[in-house]
């Protein structure tokens, strides 16, 4: 699975982006909801944004890690 960056958003802006969830996260109310609807870019929603850096996040900690070893992989591999 390879990594895909949207947009190759600098980490400045994505820890703005970061920002402004938590900040509208702390502050939501019955008369001010949290809605993963709204814009937090322009464009982008509060739901597309998490999707995509949860996305990204878990690709790159699985490309950081060494492949696990397992028994099936190596008995599969040494059958003629």
């Amino acid at each position: 699975m390879e990594c895909v960056e949207s947009d190759k958003a600098a980490p400045q802006t994505v820890r703005r982006t970061l920002h402004t969830i938590r900040t509208r996260w702390m502050n939501h109310s019955p008369t001010t909801p949290f809605c993963l609807a709204d814009e937090v870019a322009p464009g982008v929603t509060i739901a597309e944004f998490c999707v995509g850096f949860l996305l990204n996040h878990r690709c790159r900690r699985s490309a950081a890690r060494p492949a696990p070893h397992t028994a099936s992989s190596e008995a599969s591999s040494e059958a003629p």
